[in-house]
């Protein structure tokens, strides 16, 4: 007997919850993703970054199966981006896609929120960081790590470096620019950090 009221008891507390769980309201769920997450520093302009926040739904469900059939309203989006100089490519401050650049000197922070129409919020904050290369000093090509750099002695020492002349930064790789002085990529001096 004692069983049965355990599990009575069971099923009230149970069918309590499922009916709570199924009158809660439910509130937009924000989902951001950034390509690429990070830029050349001093990239000034030249990276396309896509910020996407499509997939964000405008409700959420703890328990989905209840209501399998739901049907959410739009959501609106907003985006604040800063801590650098950016310039939209495409979309507007308003739209679930957006594409920008960057000016490479200072980390990016990008904040978006999304509202459902019954004025509910969510909010993801993601950052969009720099890239910064360093030359590494050396002795012997075997202290270069990457492949393809030899230690090349320049005028302001003996670095690991790709050999190749440049004469713009678009024929370096690896988030260097060309050395006017030396004709050779390197890393840019000083990088703001």
């Amino acid at each position: 007997m004692a069983k049965g009221v355990q599990f009575a008891a069971f099923l009230l507390i149970l069918l309590q919850l499922l009916h709570c769980a199924g009158k809660q309201e439910p509130h937009p769920s924000a989902i951001l993703i950034v390509t690429p997450e990070y830029v050349c520093y001093g990239d000034d302009h030249q990276t396309v970054i896509t910020l996407d926040g499509s997939q964000s739904s405008a409700k959420i469900h703890i328990l989905p199966e209840l209501d399998p059939q739901a049907v959410f309203g739009p959501v609106a989006y907003e985006w604040k981006i800063s801590g650098t100089e950016v310039r939209i490519v495409e979309g507007s401050l308003l739209s679930s896609l957006l594409k920008i650049t960057l000016d490479g000197r200072h980390v990016a922070e990008v904040v978006m929120t999304v509202t459902d129409d019954n004025g509910n919020e969510a909010t993801i904050t993601k950052v969009i960081g720099l890239s910064i290369p360093r030359n590494v000093r050396c002795f012997s090509v075997a202290n270069c790590p990457i492949l393809g750099e030899t230690c090349v002695t320049t005028g302001r020492g003996a670095f690991c470096l790709n050999e190749t002349p440049c004469s713009t930064n678009g024929d370096c790789k690896n988030c260097r620019i060309c050395d006017s002085g030396e004709g050779l990529c390197m890393a840019p001096p000083n990088p703001v950090q």
